[in-house]
């Protein structure tokens, strides 16, 4: 009787692995337009000399979004009707949010410390990119990485990868802001008010988080000066939009948070520097 049970068993599995092959198909169909389209725009970003290189970069990471959303549908047919998390299709999905993030990098800088002023010339290749587009695609990006999160879920090798992921979206999200426009249309009749505003929260609130994730990584991991820099950083960064937005007492309350974790970083620091000059005991 094991031995026929076995081979019920074995049948079972290979017709899901068929019904799973038959509901993916489709995806990959979609999968390859996206792809041959995402090939002709970076063909076009290297070949074309012209007014839209920012806007491509952008288009690129719509595109990459679609694929991830179809990696992420594969993964969920995969555990429906095999009962099995597809860890592959997930790691192609998050190396994809890299791709997504340095495209538009390439438009508004990866770098955290970057004046508002020095990124105007810069947001001028995507003028046309008004508040609510800007906002629709920070939402999205925003979702497909908790949705790559939720679906390799806690106990998987990549949770530490993930706090760069949410440091870099952070910044996207950071320089991707027109200030300015924000600032000069600070009034409820003026077009994109809400929107300003959302975008101005959200950036809070990332950078926010992504300060919390590299003290969490710090603390929990490496004990690595560079990830409390990190930390640091981003705390350094809301508090100079609060500056810029004439947030006196909100720039104040993040300045004694820098102090506290500026404390924690040379304490740190001092003993690291102590063990070294301990001598080690002998066993």
């Amino acid at each position: 009787m094991g031995g026929l049970d076995e081979v019920a068993v074995k049948q079972e599995k290979l017709r899901n692995k068929a019904r799973f092959n038959e509901s993916i198909k489709k995806y990959r169909g979609d999968m390859e337009i996206i792809e041959k389209r995402i090939k002709q725009l970076e063909k076009d970003l290297k070949t074309k000399k012209d007014n839209f290189h920012g806007y491509r970069h952008v288009i690129i990471a719509n595109e990459y979004l679609k694929i991830i959303g179809l990696y992420c549908a594969m993964n969920d047919e995969s555990v429906q009707i095999m009962n099995f998390k597809n860890e592959n299709y997930l790691n192609e999905a998050r190396k994809l949010i890299y791709q997504i993030l340095i495209h538009l990098e390439d438009v508004v800088t990866p770098h955290i410390d970057i004046p508002p002023n020095e990124l105007e010339d810069r947001l001028a290749t995507i003028a046309k990119l008004n508040p609510q587009r800007k906002l629709n695609l920070l939402n999205a990006i925003g979702y497909r990485i908790q949705q790559v999160v939720d679906a390799f879920g806690d106990n998987t090798k990549w949770k530490w990868s993930f706090v760069e992921i949410d440091g870099r979206y952070a910044v996207v999200t950071k320089n991707i802001i027109d200030y300015r426009d924000a600032i000069a249309n600070n009034d409820p009749r003026k077009p994109y008010y809400v929107e300003n505003l959302t975008l101005m929260r959200m950036v809070r609130e990332q950078l926010d988080k992504a300060s919390r994730r590299y003290r969490e990584k710090y603390e929990q991991t490496t004990k690595e000066t560079e990830d409390i820099k990190k930390s640091i950083a981003f705390i350094a960064a809301i508090r100079r939009i609060m500056i810029l937005m004439g947030q006196g007492e909100e720039a104040n309350k993040y300045k004694r948070i820098m102090e506290l974790a500026n404390n924690l970083m040379e304490e740190n620091i001092r003993k690291k520097e102590a063990e070294k000059k301990t001598p080690q005991k002998k066993k």
